[in-house]
């Protein structure tokens, strides 16, 4: 359940208050895997507890009020890292909305006239990072100062790493931008994926043979311009796939596309909206000399896919 999205003036009310939770707060874009070790440990503490894990977010991302010219993109919309919070298995999300006028709260101001009255937590769960309140004062240290006096008990998440490195959404952002989707995966503990509407394009691959889906992505990050092999969520089924990501150069395209041919599918998906997963980068993107060699080069394309994805042979 969302709880709701306001600002700490008041504009966001919960009434009547909780009785009591677990919190685990952050900004949770992406939901790798560093986040689900936060998540997790809200939903057992909650569970040895006897009150429901709360996860408390953000939204925009703190650095487009403080520091907008450095602002990450998202890899994430909103609503699906609501969704992603709940699936994990938080029973409520509190979405906070975040403005000049909150970036001002004190760090303890927020936790003693916010958080604890109307969320009543026994216990906050962060990660070794996490700072809050003006100037980001508040850290972990400063929260279990709080918690030793209000009664609630901070439990500090310490860094997931896999191979020496850290997990964190800015790494994750850096390999899909690489185009780097399979060690993206790995920090994701899920495929990077791209969900979104199927809009009508140019339709020059149902021309040549080849149709696509074209897709409007709700995300702000997309990888890096090339082909890969994907695979689309349909009706509750995973479907093999191929992707091209980029400005299509042989037609002398000039907007960024991603257009998406499934593998031994007719059915029409215009206005459906779908999850692309992707899995593996095939190839970069190449201007061809016209429409002949394009085809001939995806249905190479397709046939790796195939290959990779284990789908298949025709």
């Amino acid at each position: 359940m969302v709880l709701g999205v306001g600002r700490y003036d008041g504009a966001l009310t919960i009434d009547p208050p909780l009785e009591g939770s677990v919190l685990t707060l952050g900004s949770f874009d992406g939901l790798h895997i560093g986040h689900q070790a936060l998540v997790r440990t809200a939903c057992e503490e909650g569970l040895r507890l006897g009150v429901p894990g709360v996860g408390y977010t953000f939204h925009p991302h703190p650095a487009r009020v403080l520091a907008p010219r450095f602002a990450p993109r998202m890899l994430m919309s909103l609503e699906r890292r609501v969704s992603g919070l709940l699936a994990l298995g938080l029973k409520h999300v509190v979405v906070e909305g975040f403005d000049a006028a909150f970036a001002a709260v004190e760090a303890d101001a927020w936790v003693r006239e916010w958080v604890v009255p109307r969320l009543r937590p026994r216990a906050i769960v962060v990660g070794f990072n996490f700072t809050f309140g003006k100037g980001r004062a508040g850290t972990p240290d400063v929260l279990r100062q709080i918690g030793e006096e209000l009664s609630f008990e901070v439990h500090e998440v310490a860094p997931v790493q896999i191979g020496g490195l850290a997990v964190s959404s800015t790494k994750v952002r850096e390999f899909v931008q690489n185009g780097s989707v399979k060690s993206a995966e790995e920090l994701l503990g899920r495929p990077f994926a791209l969900v979104g509407q199927v809009v009508k394009g140019e339709q020059r691959g149902r021309h040549i043979g080849l149709p696509t889906a074209n897709l409007r992505p709700d995300s702000e990050i997309l990888p890096a311009h090339g082909v890969y092999a994907t695979e689309v969520l349909l009706d509750g089924l995973r479907r093999s796939a191929v992707t091209n990501v980029g400005l299509r150069p042989t037609f002398a395209g000039d907007q960024v596309t991603v257009e998406t041919h499934v593998l031994d599918y007719e059915g029409d998906l215009y206005g459906r909206h779908v999850e692309v997963d992707f899995r593996q980068r095939i190839r970069g993107e190449m201007r061809f000399d016209g429409p002949d060699a394009l085809v001939a080069q995806v249905r190479q394309d397709i046939e790796a896919a195939r290959h990779l994805l284990g789908a298949p042979q025709r």
